[in-house]
């Protein structure tokens, strides 16, 4: 990977921010819900997270992009529900999981 690559992700479009801006406080943590629920322990990228949370069947046919559901995960980290390695900014290069609980 070189310095060059580590880019963040491209911002919204205005018509992105107005579909985003329209979106619920349910639909809101829906999808946080759901990016948790297909977060493990251990690191995975993001990218992975993302895909694998817009293939799911209440989000198939949604208008809202990727980037977005990249955001929420950032809040997600932001907040300290999730951990976070690597170039944040860039879901490509970003792995996160669930904080790890030692008892």
């Amino acid at each position: 990977m070189e310095a060059n690559d580590l880019k963040p992700d491209p911002d919204l479009t205005e018509e992105q921010k107005a579909l985003i801006s329209s979106l619920s406080d349910r639909e809101v943590q829906q999808i946080d819900s759901v990016l948790l629920s297909n977060t493990r322990e251990g690191w995975s990228k993001m990218a992975m997270i993302v895909a694998i949370t817009m293939n799911e069947h209440q989000f198939q046919n949604s208008s809202v992009p990727d980037i977005y559901y990249a955001m929420r995960i950032r809040k997600l980290v932001e907040t300290g529900v999730l951990e976070s390695q690597g170039f944040i900014e860039n879901m490509r290069y970003c792995e996160v999981r669930r904080p790890v609980v030692n008892i």
